[in-house]
């Protein structure tokens, strides 16, 4: 049986870490048949569906698994943040990518169902330099990295949504 080693998946994860900037976006306004119960993504999916807003990675940092004193907790699991240099020496495995959605900054905002993760999303002229995209300012969402069908969350303008993801090299 073949398997990954680590250390080459920390590879993958420093190759992609390196050469790509991070957007994440949220979507899907219409609600799922089962709203509690969102379906599966698919693996072909290249977009998010509705998009409402993309925001830049506010904090991008390879990571790995670690058991006490974490740098971070996603879903109940602990990261330490792993340098760049040091990142197949200790199978630093895993992306960490956080980004706030904030309304008062006049971001779209709506009850959305999706989380996506972009590498290389490619703004409009105009807006090359801003840290925040409504969708009709994006020429190319660029390449899909992580998509997660959920339950609605509900966005006001009195309220920041701050997501943490963490996309795994296996």
């Amino acid at each position: 049986m073949a398997i990954n080693p680590y250390a080459g998946c920390a590879e993958n994860a420093l190759l992609l870490y390196n050469n790509s900037t991070f957007w994440m976006g949220i979507g899907r306004t219409t609600a799922w048949p089962t709203e509690l119960a969102p379906p599966s993504g698919s693996v072909s999916t290249t977009t998010l569906e509705e998009p409402i807003v993309y925001v830049k990675a506010e904090t991008v940092s390879l990571c790995k698994v670690i058991t006490s004193n974490p740098d971070v907790t996603v879903r109940g699991q602990g990261y330490k943040y792993v340098l760049p240099n040091d990142a197949i020496a200790e199978f630093a495995r895993f992306i960490y990518i956080k980004a706030r959605f904030d309304p008062s900054e006049d971001q779209p905002y709506a009850t959305f169902r999706q989380i996506a993760i972009f590498s290389n999303l490619e703004p409009t002229q105009a807006h090359i330099n801003d840290l925040w995209l409504a969708p009709a300012n994006v020429l190319d969402v660029g390449v899909i990295k992580y998509l997660e069908n959920n339950a609605p969350t509900v966005m006001n303008l009195n309220r920041q949504e701050v997501i943490q993801v963490m996309i795994a090299f296996r």
